[in-house]
């Protein structure tokens, strides 16, 4: 997804991009609920019914700095986990399919879908030209 988003979450949550780190890979958003932050710096979520789950970082967003957040949104209960070791052990489906927000269109894939056309056709020809040469010799 390019550019600016803003989605719609259970019991009145919302999430929205950042407006600064354009350079990086993935989105990272504000989780809030009623204009006050929940949540900054996260990149990965869920939603499951009423519960959210997800990922984020300190603000330095080094390796290692990622934390876990499992959200009943019908109660407003958080449950936070300092790291992924402790949110498989205590609970899993928390950081199973946590899903990143990407927004980078990806300038390559255009070209390279062009290339890939090109040279199938090319070998399409290819294979035919051999098959008529082929076929010409046998009927000699």
């Amino acid at each position: 997804m390019d550019g600016y988003y803003k989605t719609e979450l259970p019991n009145g949550y919302q999430i929205e991009s950042h407006t600064y780190g354009l350079t990086r890979e993935n989105f990272t958003g504000f989780l809030h609920k009623d204009g006050q932050f929940v949540y900054e710096l996260v990149t990965k979520i869920k939603v499951s019914g009423d519960s959210i789950s997800g990922e984020r970082y300190d603000l330095d967003e080094t390796p290692g700095s990622e934390y876990y957040f499992a959200i009943d949104t019908k109660t407003d209960s958080i449950t936070e986990y300092k790291s992924l070791s402790e949110a498989k052990a205590k609970a899993p489906t928390v950081v199973t399919e946590l899903t990143s927000f990407y927004y980078k269109s990806w300038p390559w894939v255009i070209p390279l879908t062009i290339i890939a056309v090109v040279v199938s056709a090319g070998l399409v020809f290819l294979l035919w030209f051999v098959v008529i040469k082929i076929s010409a010799r046998w009927r000699i």
